[in-house]
This record gives C-alpha cells, sequence and structure tokens, in this order.
C-alpha cells in the first residue's frame, strides 16, 4: 500500500482556515498597536511623574534655604534681645531711685519686644530693638549726667 500525497494548493485549504488566520492576524496587530499606545501613555505620564518631582524637590530646598534664613534671623533677634535684657539687668542694679520708674516702663517694653519675638515679625522687632537700644543709651546718658 502506497500512500498517496495530496498537493498543498491553496484550493485544497479551507477557507475557514484563512479565516481564522485573518481574523487572529487582525486581534494581534490591534492587540500591539493598543499596548504600545498604552505604554506611550504610561512612558509620558512617568515622565511628567518625574518633571513634577524634581519641582517639588527645588521648591522643597528653596523653602528649606529660606527656613534657614528665618532662623539666622531669629537668632540674631534672640542675641539682640539678650543683649537688652542684660543691659536693662546692669542698670537696674546700678541706678537711683528717680531712674527706675523708667526702666521699669522700659522693661514693659522689653515684654512687649518679646511676645513680638515669638511672633517672629522681623521688620517690626528691628525696629523695636533699635528704639530701645535707643532709649537704653538715653537712660545711660542720664545716669551718667546724674
Amino acid at each position: 500500500m502506497r500512500l498517496e500525497q495530496k498537493n498543498m494548493d491553496i484550493s485544497s485549504i479551507p477557507k475557514v482556515f484563512w479565516y481564522s488566520l485573518s481574523i487572529s492576524l487582525l486581534s494581534l496587530t490591534t492587540g500591539l498597536t493598543v499596548s504600545s499606545i498604552f505604554a506611550t501613555s504610561v512612558s509620558v505620564e512617568v515622565a511628567n511623574s518625574k518633571i513634577n518631582l524634581s519641582k517639588n524637590i527645588n521648591s522643597v530646598q528653596r523653602i528649606n534655604q529660606d527656613l534657614k534664613n528665618k532662623v539666622e534671623e531669629l537668632e540674631e533677634i534672640d542675641k539682640a534681645y539678650k543683649q537688652l535684657q542684660q543691659k536693662y539687668n546692669r542698670l537696674l542694679k546700678s541706678t537711683k531711685p528717680s531712674v527706675t520708674q523708667e526702666l521699669k516702663e522700659l522693661n514693659r517694653e522689653i515684654q512687649k519686644f518679646q511676645s513680638r519675638v515669638r511672633k517672629i515679625e522681623n521688620e517690626d522687632l528691628k525696629e523695636k530693638i533699635l528704639q530701645n537700644e535707643e532709649k537704653l543709651e538715653a537712660i545711660n546718658e542720664q545716669i551718667s549726667v546724674n
């Protein structure tokens, strides 16, 4: 017995095979197209996220630098306040009774100054420091005259 060989002609392949092959290739192409679109969309989102992250990092660095500057200013103000308090205490110990009332008024202003330091109103605080120093200098001049 001899096996008969069939010719592989296109006409001998059923049409259902061709239809199923076409549908398979069409669905494969559609799937690849959709996945490439989503991959592009995802890569764009990742790039946007990196850009936003970079902006946020720069913003945080800027805020951190501003905070360091404010801390330095506050330390300077605190130092000036401590110097005022030391001058006041020194004057209070070495003054005559006539000047004691002025020193008490100055102490009230120093207490107001201290509460304002807590509020961190930089320009007003610097101005108040200068005013208090001027008043202390005026009192020192009065003491030296008396």
